[in-house]
């Protein structure tokens, strides 16, 4: 992929957190790793038989390779990311696809769905 289009498509500074969350042994903090990715973000009110509630739709796209001191890592579902201004927030993964780009105007990118964490 040109930089040019990577410096384009991933924008906004995030922070991967690989290995956070629970484990067999406890929580776990996880490894931080800024990463640059494009997010993509929209609420919407659904009305429920209880009343309405209020759905957020958040999606990050990241580049295929992340590297971290020099070695490839993996995002795997249950990492976190904390999001900068005005997504801001700390958020679970919960889905990874691999999306390629077949040469258009997309880039090779990872797409992860993410969700809040309390």
């Amino acid at each position: 992929m040109s930089d040019i289009l990577a410096d384009l498509w991933f924008r906004h500074h995030c922070t991967l957190i690989s290995g956070a969350g629970d484990s067999p042994y406890g929580p776990s903090v996880g490894v931080r790793i800024p990463v640059k990715g494009f997010i993509r973000q929209s609420t919407r009110c659904v009305l429920g038989v209880s009343g309405d509630e209020l759905v957020t739709d958040t999606t990050l796209r990241l580049p295929i390779v992340i590297v971290n001191e020099g070695e490839p890592v993996a995002v795997q579902v249950g990492d976190r990311v904390e999001l900068p201004e005005p997504f801001a927030g700390t958020w679970g993964v919960v889905e990874v696809a691999v999306n390629h780009g077949a040469g258009q105007s997309t880039p090779d990118h990872q797409k992860l769905t993410l969700k809040a964490v309390p």
